[in-house]
C-alpha cells in the first residue's frame, strides 16, 4: 500500500501540474485564480518529494515521517489557497504514512 500512494502520488503531481497550467491559462483573463494556481504548483513539488520517499523508503521509518510531513504541508497549502479536493487526498496519504510509520515491524 505504501508503494501504491508513493507512485500515485507522483502521477498526481502530474495530473496537478496539468491543472495549474490551465489554471494559469486561465489566470492571465482573470486575475482573481492566481494563489490556487500557485498552491498546486507547490502541491506538485511537495507530491513528487514525498513519493520518491515513499517509493525509496523501504520500510524506513525517517523518509515515511518525512513523506508523511510533506504530504502535510501539501494538504495544508492547498487547503489555505481553497483546494479542498487536493486538500483530501493529501491528509489521507499523510494518514496512509502515518499508519505505516506507527505500525510494528514484525521480525
Amino acid at each position: 500500500m505504501r508503494v501504491l500512494v508513493g507512485a500515485f502520488s507522483v502521477i498526481l503531481a502530474f495530473v496537478a501540474m496539468i491543472q495549474s497550467c490551465a489554471s494559469g491559462v486561465m489566470t492571465v483573463v482573470d486575475l482573481s485564480n492566481f494563489g490556487s494556481a500557485m498552491a498546486i504548483m507547490i502541491l506538485c513539488i511537495l507530491f513528487v518529494i514525498a513519493g520518491i520517499l515513499a517509493l525509496a523508503g523501504n520500510s524506513s521509518r525517517v523518509a515515511l515521517t518525512f513523506a508523511a510531513i510533506f504530504y502535510t504541508i501539501a494538504g495544508v497549502v492547498v487547503l489555505i489557497a481553497g483546494n479542498w479536493i487536493w486538500a483530501i487526498i493529501s491528509f489521507v496519504f499523510a494518514i496512509i504514512m502515518i499508519y505505516y510509520v506507527a505500525k510494528p515491524i514484525n521480525n
